[in-house]
């Protein structure tokens, strides 16, 4: 713990809460209609419509109830009113615990600065690098430099590390700002070290056509298009998108990284035969080159290496050996196959992933089988069986796959939502993805009077957009007249 924090937590509250205290400390003057036995849930309302007595019911509220009132306490970080979420910020500045940074780190970016000096005091109580600076009038890119100096001495000093999973930090939070030196981490994964203009990948388009066409239209070339960050216009004080100019994501030297420019004579559009102008790093496995943006999934996959590795068998047909072992294949086996008709060309660098439906379904089974259920009534038990190399689904958590039941004919209910765990656990209610090698089952009563029962696995691009891109994995339905009487 820095010796200095003492300090830099009163710099905060004197220079920079302000108005924050002012709010707060009004509670004698304005009497709140909740009881004070009321739960923190009972005061969200009042607290957003400036009844100062309700901000202190509810700290006195989550300090009778702690810890169940946790739970509660870190939703309102994501209310639409500033007080809600600055109180939220209050409550865990007394109940200082790691479990709620994930959650907290975000509001240092917060659009209004009484919720950003309200979890920088948070921060600030769980240790770090100097004093944090004045919140009001500092500007964006001298709060971001702190706040990155925070998560890198954290980072140092435990094993629990938020910086390698700072997208997912973000994952779904709104009335938050960004400036460039914020985005300047994100642009490490999303347009690698170095980012490079697209038009920088042009001279490999000379010797390498068919290749540079399927990279140009890649997740990872375009991997900055998506992203929809906002900052603030130092002319107009207006919130504008960020404009990452002539970067759009990942080059070729990215992966294929040079130790030099081109040798002496080559020029550009020079004819050099089937000899590449640039000399390369040698790398010790395409996994490794994997590995510096997808250290999880790699992870996931060493783990695969050494455990067993479920696959279809081959007969009897439709059943899945469990224990197979010695699988060498590794990331590009999966999503860079080979090109051409008779697929011997060079690895595609289309990189096959949640877009393609044949390799979804290639990576998980989905077994079916007629049984009882616990009242005894006719059931449908349903098994998913991971195939992947890393866990199913992987990457991001705000990707998803669900199970989707129904009567057949009638209405689905989603009676399984898998998303992949990462800081900060799954999104909502979702349950963890299935790990390499995982079985998970679910029984499904027939419901009376029903045809037979659906069933649909379903594949969620982002859970935190309601209109997000879906694919269908897999799908189908026993009907009734097949099942055996109860």
């Amino acid at each position: 713990m820095n010796a200095s924090l003492p300090i830099a937590c009163r710099t905060v509250t004197l220079a920079s809460l302000a108005a924050l205290v002012a709010w707060v400390v009004g509670a004698g003057c304005d009497r709140a209609a909740a009881p004070e036995s009321a739960a923190v849930s009972d005061l969200v309302a009042e607290i957003a419509a400036g009844r100062a007595a309700a901000v202190e019911r509810a700290k006195r509220a989550a300090a009778r109830d702690w810890p169940a009132a946790a739970p509660t306490v870190v939703r309102m970080l994501g209310h639409e009113h500033w007080r809600v979420r600055a109180t939220a910020c209050t409550i865990l500045a007394e109940h200082p615990a790691p479990a709620w940074l994930p959650a907290v780190f975000p509001r240092a970016c917060d659009a209004d600065w009484r919720v950003r000096a309200a979890a920088f005091t948070v921060l600030a109580r769980h240790g770090g690098q100097g004093a944090p600076p004045v919140l009001r009038d500092t500007p964006l890119e001298q709060r971001e430099t702190w706040l990155l100096e925070w998560l890198d001495a954290h980072d140092e000093h435990t094993p629990a590390a938020l910086g390698p999973d700072l997208c997912e930090l973000f994952a779904g939070v709104r009335s938050v700002e960004f400036g460039r030196t914020m985005v300047g981490r994100c642009l490490w994964c999303h347009s690698g070290a170095a980012p490079a203009p697209f038009a920088a990948s042009e001279a490999c388009r000379r010797c390498h056509a068919e290749t540079h066409g399927a990279w140009s239209a890649s997740a990872h070339a375009q991997s900055l298009t998506h992203l929809r960050l906002v900052t603030i216009d130092a002319a107009t004080r207006q919130p504008v998108r960020m404009d990452f100019g002539e970067v759009r994501g990942i080059g070729c030297t990215e992966c294929h990284r040079t130790t030099g420019p081109p040798p002496a004579g080559v020029t550009e559009g020079s004819p050099h035969g089937e000899a590449c102008p640039f000399a390369f790093d040698a790398e010790t496995t395409a996994a490794d080159a994997c590995a510096r943006c997808h250290a999880t999934t790699h992870g996931q996959w060493k783990a695969w290496r050494a455990g067993r590795q479920p696959r279809r068998a081959v007969f009897p047909p439709g059943q899945i050996d469990l224990d197979h072992h010695g699988d060498e294949r590794d990331c590009i086996a999966c999503h860079m196959l080979p090109s051409g008709e008779e697929k011997k060309g060079p690895p595609q660098h289309g990189w096959s992933a949640r877009r393609n439906r044949t390799l979804l379904r290639s990576g998980i089974d989905l077994a079916t089988i007629r049984t009882r259920g616990d009242a005894g009534g006719r059931a449908l038990k349903l098994t998913l069986t991971n195939l992947a190399g890393h866990a199913y689904p992987t990457g991001t958590r705000r990707r998803a796959v669900r199970l989707l039941v129904g009567a057949e004919g009638g209405p689905e209910t989603v009676i399984a939502t898998f998303s992949p765990v990462r800081m900060g656990g799954p999104l909502g209610d979702a349950k963890p993805a299935l790990a390499p090698g995982e079985q998970r089952a679910f029984t499904v009563p027939l419901p009376e009077g029903a045809s037979g029962i659906a069933y649909r696995l379903l594949y969620v691009r982002d859970v935190t957009n309601p209109e997000s891109d879906t694919l269908e994995i897999v799908s189908g339905s026993n009907p009734v007249g097949s099942w055996f009487a109860p």
